[in-house]
């Protein structure tokens, strides 16, 4: 039996895997969506806070420690937006964005029109997974 014993802002889990078993984990990366929105609007509001306790960037380090073979598979993705008030409203719905509602949605769908090229709006999404042994 092989023992996990992973710890994730404070909290410990602890799984038993038997001996050729795989442990499957999804995550996000720090370079996604949030980091875009925060650059886009840096000039009006403090960036929301990312959880960065286990993400792409640092999974394959976190994961090493408790299994012989960690593989990292990431998905290439990104959100093309052709209509900018869908993506103001989705920053609108964000809770970690903390004193948005402070900035005029105006100005918020004018810093994302910068950003089109060619009549979309191209934000980066950093998903993928781990497969431990």
């Amino acid at each position: 039996m092989i023992q996990g014993i992973l710890r994730f802002s404070g909290n410990f889990r602890m799984k038993s895997y038997e001996d050729g078993g795989k442990f499957y984990c999804a995550t996000f990366g720090v370079n996604g969506i949030m980091n875009y929105v925060n650059k886009a609007l840096e000039a009006y509001v403090k960036g929301a806070e990312v959880n960065e306790n286990f993400t792409l960037q640092n999974g394959e380090e976190k994961l090493g420690k408790h299994f012989g073979n960690v593989e990292k598979c990431v998905y290439d993705d990104a959100l093309l937006v052709t209509d900018v008030d869908d993506m103001v409203d989705y920053i609108y719905s964000l809770s970690g964005m903390s004193g948005l509602q402070d900035i005029p949605r105006e100005t918020i769908k004018e810093e994302l029109t910068k950003r089109m090229v060619d009549g979309v709006l191209t934000v980066p999404k950093e998903y993928g997974m781990f497969i431990a042994r």
